[in-house]
């Protein structure tokens, strides 16, 4: 049994190593699994999901961030969106990330926002406000 836990733990440390990643100033190489993002400040995020076990590793996480979208097909499995681009109120891009989700944990500042998903040439766009609440959008994609 002891065996089993420590692969679990090993199954579950990989699968958040693969879910994170941070979005830091221009300048990052481009070859890393970090992402960049043209901002005056990083914007924290968490993407992944795929399976059972990373889902929860990452559900874990979803107090930190005031915001958690949740993509799903139309017959309610869960999606990945081709990109997904996050607005502030002022219209300038705050974070922008390709292949997101099926869960997607964005750590913003309480404000409104515009969010576009894209699926091959179609964008759905959604508009929320943030509070200091975390905040859970159920997306169909």
């Amino acid at each position: 049994m002891a065996r089993h836990k420590g692969k679990a733990a090993l199954a579950l440390a990989w699968a958040l190593c693969g879910a994170l990643a941070w979005a830091q100033q221009p300048g990052t190489d481009a070859g890393s699994m970090v992402e960049t993002v043209a901002t005056p400040a990083a914007v924290k995020y968490l993407n992944g999901g795929a399976g059972d076990e990373e889902r929860s590793a990452l559900m874990a996480q979803w107090p930190q961030f005031p915001l958690l979208i949740v993509f799903s097909a139309s017959g309610g499995a869960y999606a990945v969106a081709d990109g997904v681009r996050v607005a502030n109120a002022q219209g300038t891009t705050v974070l922008e990330v390709a292949q997101a989700g099926p869960l997607l944990m964005v750590n913003l500042p309480p404000g409104e926002y515009r969010v576009q998903a894209r699926v091959g040439d179609a964008v759905q766009e959604r508009r929320l406000q943030l509070g200091s609440q975390p905040q859970r959008l159920d997306w169909r994609l």
